[in-house]
C-alpha cells in the first residue's frame, strides 16, 4: 500500500493514486450501516448488486457517454479485480485523510472490483523535478437555461436562474456551504472570454468542489472545508505559480486571487485551452460550436427536457 495516496472523492467513489504506475483507482463506496443485523443481511445480498453496480457504470462510460463527448475527450475505464484485504487496507489507511462530511459512506469491501484510470494529475513520461505538473480539475455543471414548455408555473423561475446558482442558495441555508458562490456555469459556458473569466475568478475565489489544482499529483488548491480558502491558502497557490506566470513579492501581502498577475495569467492559458478547437489543440476555435466545451454542453442541454416531458 505505500505506493498508492489518497487523492479525494465523491458521493460514490473513493479514489486514490499510484504515481508509480500513473493511475488512479476509483473505489466503489457504501453507506455506514450501524445495525449489525442488518450490515450481515446486506453482505448476502450485496456481492452480486456491487458488481452489477461497477459493469454498469463502465458500461455508461463506454456506450453513452464516449459517444456523447467524444471518444478523444474520454479515457477507457477498465476492470480491474481487487482481494477485500486490499480494500481493507485502502479503508484503514486512507480514513483520516478522509473529509468528516464524507464519513457516512465507508469503502465497500464486498465489491471485488474497481475502475482504473490514466493519472490526469500527472503527464504520461514527464519525470521531471525540476519542471513541475500543474493539474486544473473544473466540475463546469450545466451551463444553460432550460427551455421546456412542460415547466409548471410554479417552477418558471427555471427559465432565468441556472440549476446551480438555485441550489448554491439551498447549500447556503443547509449549512453545506459558509457563503455563496459567484460562480455561474452559464459565463463558463458562453464562449465570451470576459464572462468566462468571471466564472474562472469566481471559482477560484471560492472553489466550493468546483475546483481543484494540483501539483505534480499533490492537491495545492481547493475547498477543504465549507469555508472559501484563507489569504495565507491563495498566497500559497499564487507563490507556486509566480515563476511560471508572472511575479509578485512574496511579502505582499496586499495580493490575492482577486489581483495576482500570476493567478490571471493562469486563468488565461485555462480560457485559452477551453477555446480551443476540438479537432486540434493548437488551435483557437472561430466558432463556440467547436470549442472543447461544446460536447459537454450538449451533453448537459439533455437535461433540458423535463421528466414530465419525456414520459408523454
Amino acid at each position: 500500500m505505500d505506493e498508492w495516496e489518497y487523492r479525494g472523492e465523491g458521493n460514490a467513489s473513493l479514489v486514490i493514486a499510484s504515481k508509480k504506475e500513473g493511475i488512479v483507482y476509483r473505489v466503489l463506496k457504501r453507506k455506514v450501516n450501524k445495525n449489525s443485523q442488518d450490515g450481515h443481511h446486506e453482505k448476502e445480498k450485496s456481492k452480486e448488486h456491487f458488481e452489477n453496480v461497477m459493469k454498469y457504470k463502465v458500461g455508461y462510460i463506454t456506450h453513452v457517454m464516449k459517444p456523447l463527448l467524444c471518444e478523444e475527450y474520454v479515457s477507457p475505464w477498465k476492470l480491474v479485480a481487487v482481494s477485500k484485504d486490499f480494500l481493507q487496507q485502502v479503508s484503514d489507511k486512507f480514513q483520516s485523510f478522509r473529509p468528516q462530511a464524507r464519513l457516512s459512506t465507508e469503502v465497500n469491501t464486498l465489491c471485488s472490483h474497481v475502475v482504473q484510470l490514466p493519472d490526469f494529475c500527472l503527464l504520461p513520461g514527464v519525470q521531471n523535478d525540476n519542471v513541475p505538473t500543474f493539474c486544473i480539475e473544473i466540475k463546469p455543471k450545466a451551463g444553460f437555461l432550460p427551455t421546456s414548455e412542460f415547466i409548471s408555473e410554479d417552477h418558471q423561475i427555471k427559465k432565468s436562474v441556472c440549476r446551480f446558482c438555485m441550489h448554491q442558495r439551498l447549500k447556503l441555508k443547509e449549512g453545506k456551504w459558509s457563503c455563496l458562490s459567484e460562480y455561474c456555469p452559464i459565463d463558463l459556458f458562453s464562449g465570451k472570454r470576459s464572462q468566462m473569466k468571471k466564472a474562472l475568478s469566481a471559482l477560484f475565489s471560492n472553489p466550493q468542489n468546483n475546483l481543484r489544482i494540483f501539483k505534480n499529483g499533490a492537491l495545492l488548491y481547493g475547498a477543504t472545508s465549507k469555508h472559501p480558502p484563507t489569504k495565507d491558502v491563495q498566497l500559497q497557490l499564487i507563490n507556486q505559480l509566480v515563476s511560471w506566470y508572472g511575479q509578485c513579492s512574496d511579502d505582499d501581502h496586499d495580493v490575492s486571487i482577486a489581483t495576482s498577475p500570476a493567478i490571471h495569467s493562469l486563468q488565461d492559458v485555462i480560457i485559452k485551452a477551453l477555446l480551443s478547437s476540438s479537432q486540434n489543440d493548437t488551435v483557437l476555435s472561430s466558432s463556440q460550436n467547436d470549442t472543447v466545451l461544446e460536447p459537454i454542453r450538449k451533453k448537459r442541454k439533455l437535461l433540458d427536457k423535463e421528466i414530465v416531458e419525456n414520459y408523454k
